[in-house]
C-alpha cells in the first residue's frame, strides 16, 4: 500500500477495528501519519447515491437533521461573518441543515449532495441542489465552498478539490472540516472500546493537521489556518472510559457546561488531540 498523501510505502497496523467491516485492516503511514483503510473496494459505483453509508439502517432525513443540528449551528457561527452577503456552496450538504441556516445571511446558498434522497428534502425547502459537480456550469462561482466531514469519504480527494477550485472565486475560500486521526480517546486515553467503534468503512482516510496541510499544498491550496475543535464534551470521554459506550454527553448531561467545554477543548487543542480539525483554505496565487 502507498500512502495517498506522501506516497510512502512504510506503514503500520493501527489498533482497533472497522466497526462495519471488521476484517479490513487499518493502516497508518510511518512518514506523515495518514490513517487509511487497506482498500476502498467496498465504495462501489452508486454507493453514496443509494445511502450506502448507512449500512442498511433506515436513513430518515428528519432524524439526521435533528442529530446534526448542534454541528450545523456551530459551523454557522464559525462562518457567519465570512458568508454574509456571499455566495455559498456546501459540498456534501446531506439534507441541508447548514444551508437552511446559512441562507439567512448569505446572498446564495446551494448544495451538492450525491445521496438521492436529499433532492426531495432540499427542493421542499427551496434550496438549489446538484447531485454531481458536473451539473454546475463552468461560469458558476462561489465565494465560500464548505466541506464538512466530506474529505475523509473520498477515494481521491485531490481530484475533487481541484474540480471545486474551478468554482471558487479567486478571492474566495474553502472551509474544510474533518475528523482528527489523533482523537484524544485514541492518542491519550488508548480506549479499546472507542478504537473498535470510531473506525468506519466510509472513512477511507483520516488526517492530522500536518498531512492535511500537505494534501492542500498538493492541490495548489494554502491553509490560512488549521484549528482544533472538540465536538464532544468531557462527559462523553468519561463515559467511554467508564462504560466503553458512546452517548455519554447525554447520559452525563449534568456534567456539561460551556465553561468546562471551552477549557477542555483548549487543553486538547494545545496537544493536537481534539476530535475535529477545521481549516480555512485559499487558492495559491
Amino acid at each position: 500500500m502507498t500512502c495517498y498523501v506522501c506516497e510512502s510505502t512504510h506503514h503500520s497496523a493501527v489498533t482497533g477495528k472497522v466497526r462495519d467491516l471488521p476484517d479490513t485492516k487499518i493502516l497508518q503511514c510511518d512518514e506523515c501519519g495518514l490513517v487509511f483503510l487497506e482498500n476502498f473496494s467496498h465504495i462501489h459505483q452508486n454507493f453514496y447515491e443509494n445511502s450506502g453509508m448507512y449500512n442498511g439502517d433506515i436513513d430518515i432525513p428528519s432524524v439526521q437533521l435533528r442529530e446534526n443540528q448542534p454541528d450545523d449551528l456551530r459551523r454557522f457561527q464559525h462562518v457567519k461573518e465570512l458568508i454574509r452577503n456571499r455566495k455559498v456552496l456546501d459540498f456534501g450538504c446531506a439534507y441541508g441543515g447548514f444551508l437552511d441556516i446559512a441562507r439567512t445571511v448569505s446572498s446564495k446558498a446551494e448544495g451538492v449532495e450525491i445521496n438521492a434522497k436529499a433532492k426531495e428534502v432540499l427542493s421542499a425547502k427551496g434550496i438549489e441542489m446538484y447531485t454531481h459537480l458536473q451539473q454546475l456550469s463552468d461560469q458558476k462561482k462561489y465565494d465560500v465552498i464548505t466541506l464538512f466531514h466530506v474529505l475523509e469519504h473520498l477515494p481521491d480527494p485531490r481530484v475533487v478539490l481541484s474540480q471545486l477550485s474551478d468554482h471558487l472565486e479567486d478571492d474566495g475560500c474553502f472551509i474544510i472540516e474533518v475528523p482528527n486521526s489523533k482523537d484524544a480517546l485514541l492518542e491519550i486515553y488508548n480506549n479499546k472500546a472507542f478504537s473498535e467503534f470510531t473506525y468506519w468503512s466510509c472513512h477511507l482516510m483520516l488526517f492530522n493537521e500536518n498531512n492535511l496541510r500537505t494534501l492542500l499544498q498538493q492541490c495548489n491550496l494554502k491553509a490560512e489556518y488549521v484549528k482544533q475543535v472538540q465536538r464532544y464534551p468531557l462527559s462523553n470521554h468519561l463515559y467511554w472510559l467508564m462504560k466503553g459506550l458512546p452517548g455519554g454527553h447525554k447520559v452525563l448531561d449534568f456534567l456539561n457546561s460551556d465553561r468546562l467545554h471551552v477549557e477542555y477543548e483548549s487543553q486538547l487543542a494545545a496537544i493536537g488531540c481534539c476530535d475535529t480539525i477545521i481549516a480555512k483554505v485559499k487558492k495559491e496565487k
